[in-house]
């Protein structure tokens, strides 16, 4: 035979060989999913919804089960508003919500090492396809700089009916308010359900920039009661101090955060306060009855980072 045919033989059976391999539609996704129930191979991929104030990583799933665990990093003081999950059907669904400051890494099983966020409905539009979940005026501020662990968890989860959907391996997504780097699914019950490493959440995290350190308005501003007032916004787990006084002016510290300068003239240390595990932090105090018809000053400073909060004026009738 012609060797001259035999090579353009092989080389026509090679080329329709390789052409027939590419053309087989690839297997994505595992046979079953997390919880062992069956997967579609192929993707159903969703459009994701992006812009001002909204992160999406996507909605293309190829996995399931009950969680996902990923971390959050600001890149300014944020609060969340809403989520949008990718959650099979087209009925209601619940979820709770847990975060902590800090990664969600190496802590999947300890509940202790994780802060409640709140119990959410929401009403599933199927797979791969957002399924929102209202989170506003929940009042948790999310420091700019900070790396922060959330916890998804399909609380109405059933193998049968209604499961989260996420995607195998692992992913960073961001734009220029936040960060979102994913980590694992997770099974039933929260927390002490088995773990799956790189697992891909799909959903939308939706957001707005709140002020930064803040000082709010005093309680209920009577004289003659024990008065409170409380602040947002500051260094978690540290301290802040509280200064008051009758007249508005430019006092330079002298002890702690030495050299700042607040606008008080003549402050009153009310006292050093602890903040908790998200920044906030509160404070009482007592004005007697003799005081009523005052103007008083307040203002705070974050003794972790030396930072000056907003200057209150308050009087008491």
């Amino acid at each position: 035979m012609d060797t001259m045919f035999l090579q353009n033989r092989i080389s026509w059976l090679l080329l329709w060989s390789f052409s027939f391999a590419a053309w087989i539609p690839a297997q994505q996704g595992p046979v079953s999913g997390d919880d062992g129930a069956p997967v579609s191979a192929q993707r159903h991929v969703g459009v994701p919804r992006q812009g001002p104030g909204a992160l999406t990583t996507l909605f293309a799933s190829d996995n399931r089960f009950a969680g996902n665990m990923f971390d959050l990093i600001p890149m300014r003081d944020l609060e969340l508003t809403g989520l949008d999950l990718n959650v099979s059907g087209s009925t209601p669904f619940e979820i709770e919500l847990w975060f902590r400051l800090g990664s969600s890494q190496g802590v999947e099983g300890q509940a202790a090492a994780w802060l409640y966020f709140g119990r959410y409905p929401g009403m599933s539009a199927g797979i791969d396809q957002p399924s929102y979940v209202d989170l506003k005026g929940n009042g948790i501020t999310f420091l700019q700089g900070q790396v922060y662990g959330l916890y998804v968890d399909l609380i109405s989860y059933e193998r049968n009916t209604q499961v989260l959907r996420y995607t195998n391996g692992s992913g960073q997504y961001f734009n220029a308010d936040l960060q979102l780097i994913t980590h694992c699914g997770k099974g039933t019950p929260a927390f002490t359900g088995p773990t799956y490493p790189d697992r891909q959440w799909n959903g939308t995290v939706y957001y707005k920039e709140v002020p930064g350190f803040e000082l709010g308005t005093l309680q209920p501003g009577i004289a003659g009661v024990e008065n409170s007032i409380q602040w947002s916004g500051a260094t978690p787990m540290g301290q802040v101090a509280l200064l008051y006084a009758t007249a508005p002016g430019a006092t330079v510290l002298n002890q702690s955060c030495q050299g700042l300068q607040v606008d008080l003239a003549n402050p009153i240390l009310s006292g050093i306060y602890p903040n908790d595990g998200v920044g906030f932090g509160g404070a009482s105090q007592y004005f007697p009855a003799s005081a009523s018809g005052r103007m008083l000053y307040f203002q705070a400073v974050d003794l972790s980072t030396c930072t000056v909060g907003n200057l209150v004026q308050n009087s008491l009738p």
